[in-house]
């Protein structure tokens, strides 16, 4: 993929940090993919699979240590799903909250709800969102209540179930489970039948409960949801052979025959050179040799690892190893003097260790609050929880944006 990388201008009237400017500098958000195209083929095929006339269900395992670009690679479907009216739908487990079931599918449809809210607001489509709605009241009835508890956005789409009052308080003993999962079983074969093909990517799969995942073997093996693609993305360096995610996957596979789903499996490594010089090349708007020995100490750092490649980039330019000439309107660099000041670091994890320990004590206190309200959290959340733990020492607020800020920019938060 060819990309352009430009120096960002700074505002006279808004002063940043130099430090702010580092991914703004480098547009690592104008890269794509590197090394990755017989995978893209594998995933575009199953995609294909589901939506032939066969209708074929379809299960994609993509595995890989954490920072090779799961998540990415299964991302690159969403367009494709978006222009066939099809949805593609993401939810993520978090190691923090494992005790506590269905979050990552929660996640997942929480997005799915947004795609309906999405027709409510569109005059066009205002007819259909009423006609899924009604469709949805209808199929699943008094099992209702099941699901909003689990999903509380499903309240914007049905409204109050009034006189249709469940306890369930995500608890997993089996009677629950099990109404639980026939009624989540019905709701997404409507969802699926108006959002062709409904694709559900589940993140960080060898932290899933066990109630997530068996749901996720009652999907993939219902017969009446021909429209349906899930993906799961998980660490292979964290799941051995007594993982819970071990036996249920391989239970999968030896239903798969059986339940007329495909099972498929993608491993996704490190980059080779010729990838990571591809993407500097890319990065730095150049394609002179010296390209390659900076590619190739880049390599030796973060071991092929894209994540680590982003940053250990992002701490060339802030120890000004790497520069933008406004001259020459190209960047700079010396190899050899890079080489030299990064041979007592043995890689990129080391560097982001010591850059962390440069951050400031909001930021710092802010990224442990964040890490305890687990993987995705709301502004006004963290402020609550802020507010409760420094109350009556000062204003907050601009210490939350100030991290939020610097967080962002330094990739530490999406």
């Amino acid at each position: 993929m060819e990309s352009t990388s430009f120096i960002r201008r700074p505002n006279n009237l808004q002063p940043r940090r130099d430090s702010s400017l580092t991914v703004d500098k480098l547009r690592v958000s104008s890269l794509g993919l590197y090394g990755r195209d017989n995978e893209m083929a594998t995933l575009n095929k199953c995609l294909e699979s589901v939506m032939s006339q066969d209708n074929q269900r379809q299960l994609v395992l993509i595995s890989g240590c954490s920072g090779t670009g799961k998540t990415a690679l299964a991302s690159t479907l969403k367009l494709r799903v978006r222009r066939q009216k099809g949805a593609f739908i993401r939810g993520k487990f978090d190691v923090y909250r494992r005790d506590e079931p269905y979050t990552g599918i929660a996640a997942a449809c929480r997005e799915l709800c947004g795609e309906m809210l999405l027709l409510r607001d569109t005059p066009s489509s205002e007819a259909l969102f009423q006609e899924i709605r009604s469709k949805i009241v209808d199929q699943l009835g008094t099992e209702l209540p099941l699901l909003t508890n689990v999903i509380p956005h499903l309240h914007e789409i049905v409204g109050e179930s009034e006189g249709l009052e469940d306890k369930m308080e995500r608890q997993v003993h089996p009677q629950a489970k099990s109404r639980f999962n026939y009624a989540f079983r019905r709701y997404l074969r409507v969802m699926s039948s108006y959002f062709m093909p409904l694709v559900l990517c589940l993140d960080d799969l060898q932290w899933a409960d066990l109630a997530s995942l068996d749901l996720l073997r009652v999907l993939i093996t219902d017969r009446d949801n021909p429209n349906l693609m899930v993906i799961g993305c998980y660490r292979s360096n964290e799941v051995n052979d007594t993982h819970i995610l071990t036996k249920v996957l391989r239970d999968l596979k030896d239903k798969n025959e059986q339940d007329g789903f495909d099972v498929t499996e993608i491993t996704v490594g490190s980059l080779e050179i010729p990838d990571t010089h591809r993407m500097l090349m890319d990065l730095l708007s150049a394609d002179d040799s010296r390209t390659l020995s900076l590619a190739q100490i880049c390599h030796k750092k973060t071991d092929g690892n894209a994540f680590f490649f982003i940053h250990f980039l992002s701490s060339l330019l802030e120890q000004h190893l790497l520069s933008f000439n406004l001259g020459t309107f190209k960047w700079s660099w010396d190899a050899l003097e890079i080489e030299s000041q990064m041979l007592a670091t043995e890689n990129v994890v080391d560097l982001m260790r010591d850059k962390m320990d440069e951050l400031s004590d909001p930021v710092i206190q802010g990224l442990q609050l964040a890490a305890c309200l687990g993987s995705t959290f709301d502004k006004k959340t963290l402020g609550l929880v802020w507010d409760e733990i420094r109350r009556g020492k000062d204003d907050i607020k601009e210490d939350i944006e100030h991290f939020l800020h610097v967080s962002v920019e330094e990739g530490l938060l999406e």
